[in-house]
């Protein structure tokens, strides 16, 4: 078997142009954080059940808004690149055209 049709097992993924992933460890098995680029967003992949749900960002809406907040209501900027701190749990997250670094406690999701 191949990874083709593994992950993610969501129909309804709605990944698109998918430029970075990380792999956050939990409880669970696991899950999966792809940046969808052109959706200006993160998507989470559960590893055990693949459905997957959106992590932080908006759909089709991009900008700055949103630092304090739930990630989810936040506004990315074309994300490219994912990295995870498994120690201090923080998921930082870098965005191209917005030229910042945002990050996200996984501890506040």
């Amino acid at each position: 078997e191949g990874l083709a049709g593994i992950i993610p097992r969501d129909y309804d993924a709605d990944i698109d142009f998918p430029y970075a992933v990380a792999f956050v460890e939990d409880a669970e098995g696991g899950t999966l954080l792809t940046a969808s680029y052109l959706h200006h967003r993160i998507r989470a992949t559960n590893l055990r059940t693949g459905l997957t749900d959106t992590f932080a960002g908006r759909k089709f809406q991009r900008g700055h808004a949103g630092d304090g907040g739930p990630a989810d209501a936040a506004l990315l900027d074309t994300p490219t690149g994912l990295v995870v701190d498994a120690e201090t749990r923080i998921v930082y997250i870098a965005e191209s055209d917005g030229g910042r670094v945002r990050a996200v406690d996984l501890g506040s999701r």
